[in-house]
């Protein structure tokens, strides 16, 4: 991990780290993934950004990048970006919540993302 990413997650409890390398080994199995480290968040990349981490005190807030909204109770927050850009916010209190839904999705993110541009 480079240094500016590990900085994303000073002052926060344990478990956000530890959640964020869940996400981490579930997306590095895709394929090659670009991690682009801003002051408060970070963007997962596979040609266009498919997902972006947000640490909060004691969890994770995933942004899947979609084309359509996605349907679960686990989504807490849908923000259209535009017609065919749709960002669905998930909370994730530990890396067991990194499962094989949330990794489907973020594998479908991956491709939507690589194939933009193909």
């Amino acid at each position: 991990m480079k240094p500016e990413e590990a900085a994303v997650f000073e002052g926060f409890e344990a478990v956000v780290r530890a959640t964020y390398d869940a996400v981490m080994r579930a997306v590095l199995k895709f394929g090659p993934v670009e991690v682009d480290a801003k002051k408060n968040s970070i963007h997962l990349i596979a040609g266009t950004a498919f997902a972006i981490v947000h640490p909060r005190k004691s969890a994770l807030s995933l942004s899947i990048r979609t084309d359509k909204p996605m349907v679960s109770t686990r989504v807490a927050k849908v923000n259209a970006i535009s017609r065919n850009v749709v960002h669905n916010e998930i909370l994730l209190a530990a890396p067991g919540a990194v499962d094989r839904e949330l990794t489907a999705w973020l594998k479908a993110a991956y491709a939507l993302g690589a194939e933009k541009t193909a």
